[in-house]
């Protein structure tokens, strides 16, 4: 039996989860969430590998199978026209603002959205899918 897959670790929360071509889509590709971070991390922020790996809380070589599999649907999407779904996957969004419910991934004692102390750090100890939803 294998182990449980860990969750991992995503700085941000996409504000857009839907592109398609101008013309018709010819289908769809699905998106992980970390799927998505794994790019932002290594190709938009430039982080060595060593790094982003850390920053998602996984192996060097989990966090580029990630990457493999991320770019591969990008570039399918791109080459034969199908529209990109950014849904699903195993992750967990660091901090939680309980004042103003504002989402970041860097650590920080205050919010910075309103300054406010009253931070829920999500990820921090758990196991398995999803947060806290008695905030």
């Amino acid at each position: 039996m294998p182990r449980p897959r860990r969750c991992r670790w995503v700085g941000f929360n996409p504000d857009f989860s839907y592109f398609a071509p101008r013309e018709w889509p010819t289908g769809e590709v699905i998106l992980k969430v970390e799927e998505l971070e794994s790019l932002r991390l290594k190709d938009l922020l430039q982080k060595d590998q060593t790094e982003a790996a850390k920053m998602m809380s996984v192996s060097q070589s989990t966090f580029h199978r990630i990457l493999t599999e991320a770019r591969r649907k990008v570039v399918d999407a791109l080459v034969n026209g199908k529209a990109i779904r950014v849904y699903g996957g195993d992750y967990t969004l660091r901090n939680l603002c309980r004042d103003c419910r504002s989402e970041w991934g860097d650590f920080a004692e205050r919010c910075p959205n309103c300054g406010s102390t009253n931070i829920f750090y999500r990820g921090r100890g758990r196991h398995g899918r999803g947060v806290d939803q008695n905030l």
